[in-house]
């Protein structure tokens, strides 16, 4: 399996800024993507790490994640945030990374850091579909119905799962056709 990071730069403060972070790391990918920097089939995304909560520049968490929306808009960038220890604010990276459509996991620091970050690579290094969309035609789903049916990444091992109600069954029940192309 191989990563490809771009742009990636660290530092080591005792202050958070958090919202700063964020806007700049999704800066560098709108960067790469327009600049089309990756090659073809690689998906673009943010891993966000922290172990801190936002002591710097915007502190309100509201705040924090209505920028990182915003700025998120235009790319639909999946965020993954790792919170590191009981000092981060996992509440805040939890929200942010639900709202690209991704998620957060925290690292405990009384567990082998190393497991944890590898069982999370696994989780998100091998995206299969970009922009998955189900649609049901023929009149026998209610549409209106349905939980979200759509999905940004798809990755590997995972699954997903839309649920609904069918229309007009009657007292038939339903009938299994298979056909075989």
């Amino acid at each position: 399996e191989i990563a490809e990071v771009t742009g990636v730069q660290t530092c080591a403060l005792p202050i958070s800024d958090i919202n700063s972070a964020m806007l700049a790391a999704l800066e560098v990918a709108g960067s790469v993507r327009r600049g089309e920097q990756l090659a073809q089939g690689v998906a673009s995304m943010v891993v966000f790490l922290s172990d801190g909560e936002a002591t710097n520049g915007e502190t309100s968490s509201s705040a924090i994640k209505n920028n990182v929306v915003t700025a998120n808009s235009g790319l639909q960038l999946p965020i993954f945030s790792v919170a590191f220890g009981r000092g981060a604010d996992f509440s805040l990276l939890q929200t942010i990374s639900a709202a690209a459509d991704s998620f957060a996991k925290r690292v405990y620091e009384d567990s082998d850091a190393a497991l944890q970050l590898e069982n999370f690579y696994s989780e998100i290094s091998s995206p299969l579909l970009n922009d998955l969309k189900f649609e049901y035609v023929g009149g026998m789903v209610d549409n209106s119905s349905l939980s979200s049916t759509a999905l940004r990444t798809f990755f590997k091992g995972g699954q997903y799962v839309v649920v609904g109600r069918l229309q007009g069954l009657g007292s038939g029940g339903l009938e299994d056709r298979k056909s075989v192309v």
